[in-house]
């Protein structure tokens, strides 16, 4: 009797444990302000306002909605709120390497990396700019998620899409870190 119940004890546990192995694992960007601002560019930058469902736990919930409601309005043909890259606040040019990252600021739940790149215009017009990516999270150990990002004049991503929200529709965006 008592081999029965470990024998049956074991299989319980073999197959939990199967289970969970299975499951997929939470999307990270990182365990550093550093990492998660350098994937969140490299692997997620052109599906930004594309797809925002790609981005679920990977932005903050204020940063979701925001992206969700310009997605929104792309997919119905409308003018809608971001006009330019939100990484260069251009209509044209583009980001060239080499790109790097540098940690600006830190206190553990949130941080902001600071993103150097070429632009160009054309091959005859190259300037040096910055990209700030905030960041936050809700536990010292969890990962990275990104809040916002400013371009190099400054203007926020979240704030454009939420002003154009503001004048349409004067329905307010959820605070920055809701729904996390």
């Amino acid at each position: 009797m008592i081999l029965c119940r470990k024998m049956v004890f074991i299989l319980l546990l073999t197959a939990s444990t199967a289970h969970a192995g299975n499951k997929l694992a939470a999307p990270c960007l990182g365990k550093t302000p550093v990492a998660a601002a350098e994937k969140m560019f490299k692997s997620y930058r052109e599906r930004m306002l594309t797809d925002p469902k790609q981005l679920r736990g990977l932005v903050t919930g204020g940063l979701m909605h925001a992206l969700s409601m310009e997605n929104q309005c792309r997919m119905g043909g409308e003018l809608c709120a971001v006009e330019a890259d939100p990484w260069t606040g251009t209509q044209d040019g583009t980001i060239q390497k080499p790109v790097s990252f540098r940690l600006l600021s830190n206190d553990q739940r949130s941080a902001s990396v600071a993103m150097h790149y070429t632009f160009a215009l054309d091959n005859s017009r190259k300037e040096k700019r910055v990209t700030t990516l905030l960041l936050e999270r809700n536990q010292a150990q969890s990962c990275w998620q990104l809040a916002d990002l400013l371009t190099p004049a400054g203007d926020s991503l979240r704030e454009v899409i939420e002003s154009s929200q503001k004048e349409d529709d004067d329905s307010p965006l959820p605070p920055p870190g809701f729904g996390r």
